[in-house]
């Protein structure tokens, strides 16, 4: 019988397991949503700050049982709630992916224009 501290073999990595799942699908749900998102912009169109803000909480948006929201206060903030517990909002810090994501479209439409021109 475990002791309270002990593990028992694999309950650990099983757990991980589960974990390292979930993640790999919001990933995907993010990589995919971002993708189609990106593929309605025209050529010529900017991406902006706010733009791939919105992008982003909409791709929050689809993980299944999370619902997120723009922080009222905080602009580099969205705002998660799982909503089929009880727990505590989660404040999630997006500036890096926003970032990203602006450098990501800035290179592709260096490329393009590279490719093309």
């Amino acid at each position: 019988m475990p002791t309270p501290g002990s593990h028992q073999p694999g309950s650990d990595r099983a757990a991980g397991t589960g974990q390292s799942k979930e993640a790999r699908a919001f990933a995907i749900i993010v990589y995919h949503a971002l993708r189609s998102d990106l593929a309605r912009l025209d050529e010529d169109d900017a991406l902006d700050e706010t733009r791939a803000r919105a992008m982003i909480l909409r791709a929050v948006n689809l993980f299944p049982g999370y619902e997120a929201r723009k922080d009222p206060e905080f602009g580099h903030l969205i705002l998660i709630d799982k909503t089929d517990e009880g727990q505590n909002t989660v404040s999630l810090n997006i500036q890096d992916a926003v970032d990203s994501l602006l450098i990501v479209w800035r290179d592709f439409q260096k490329l393009r224009s590279r490719d093309g021109g």
